[in-house]
This record gives structure tokens, sequence and C-alpha cells, in this order.
């Protein structure tokens, strides 16, 4: 698991021993804590705060794929993409910062 501050990434994974199973961001952390009063904070758990099923990205797939599904995404543009493996494990996180400082369009 990454830590949510850890190199300003804003995230973090949610994994069982088998597979990805969410992403918390801060937005996630600070809509729960506006939503819950703070005498029940203690007992939120990491499945109360996360996304579950965020887009993902497989780590075989091309940074300019990476772009695409962060930025045409339905719902909202996103700022942090999950890279997952083939046994559904998480491996990194992309963020479209990173990205577009690599130069990458």
């Amino acid at each position: 698991i990454i830590s949510i501050n850890k190199n300003g990434i804003g995230c973090c994974g949610v994994e069982t021993e088998e597979k990805f199973i969410g992403l918390i961001t801060d937005g996630d952390l600070r809509r729960a804590l506006e939503n819950n009063e703070s005498i029940t904070w203690n007992k939120l758990t990491a499945k109360d705060l996360m996304t579950k099923n965020p887009i993902t990205i497989n780590d075989k797939e091309l940074a300019i794929d990476a772009i695409s599904l962060m930025e045409h995404n339905i719902k909202k543009p996103i700022s942090v993409l999950p890279v997952i493996n083939d046994l559904q494990k998480m491996v990194g996180i992309l963020r479209l910062h990173d990205l577009v400082q690599a130069g990458i369009k």
C-alpha cells in the first residue's frame, strides 16, 4: 500500500491478498469526514472511504493510453490512475502531472 502523502501522490491503493479493490484519494477522505459525525470517524474503515472499482490501466499499456483514460473519463477527468498487473495487483500509480511533465501528449 502506498501512503496517501508519500511523494505528494494524494492517494493510496487498497488491496486484499488476492487483488486491488479500491483507491482512497484525499478527496475521498475529505468527503468521508464531511459526511460523517466526528464521533464516528474512528470507526471508518478503508472500505468505507475508498472508491470501489476505480478506473485502472494494465502495466503493459502505453503512457499515451493512460492520458486518454484520464482525460476522457465520462464521469469526470481523473488525475491519478492505478497501474495493475495481470494478477490484479497494484504495481504503481500514474499521475497526470507526471505524464505531462514527461512530455507525453
